[in-house]
């Protein structure tokens, strides 16, 4: 019997903490998945490790991107990472972070994601809201729960 909730997949995820909390639960969701994610990285460093991976022939397939959730990213920078990337399809996660970047970041992720049509963005914030119990204390780290699903919502995406 095939597990409808598994999918393969040759994407590279770039993120942070809370990405790399959830790293187990994506690699079980979409088998084949790079995940590159590391505590406290700011935007810039994301979108320069994502433009590696798609310039130096690394990202055979599909890109995911987190944005946000440890300090604000420009319009300006996202729109230029996602240019970087090409015409594969990219995956841009929002933010959940109670911290005051929050709402201008996800603002921006969306503007940037409706001028693309490779680009998908998955509202982590508006699906994640309603779930407090996905979180630990610090109301943006996963639990087992919000691990499963941050990684379905990825896979849904792809």
């Amino acid at each position: 019997v095939v597990d409808p909730s598994v999918t393969p997949t040759n994407a590279v995820a770039v993120g942070d903490s809370v990405m790399l909390g959830a790293s187990g639960a994506m690699h079980q969701v979409m088998p084949g998945i790079r995940v590159d994610a590391k505590v406290s990285r700011q935007f810039n460093d994301l979108a320069d490790a994502a433009t590696w991976y798609a310039t130096s022939g690394n990202m055979p397939g599909a890109a995911v991107v987190q944005v946000g959730n440890n300090g604000v990213a420009t319009e300006e920078r996202i729109e230029t990472m996602v240019e970087s990337l090409g015409d594969r399809r990219v995956v841009l996660v929002n933010a959940k972070v109670e911290r005051p970047w929050e709402a201008i970041s996800n603002e921006r992720t969306a503007r940037v994601a409706d001028r693309h049509d490779n680009v998908v963005l998955v509202d982590w914030y508006s699906m994640a809201s309603s779930h407090p119990d996905w979180f630990v204390a610090d109301g943006t780290h996963l639990r087992s729960a919000g691990q499963l699903a941050f990684a379905r919502a990825i896979a849904d995406a792809l």
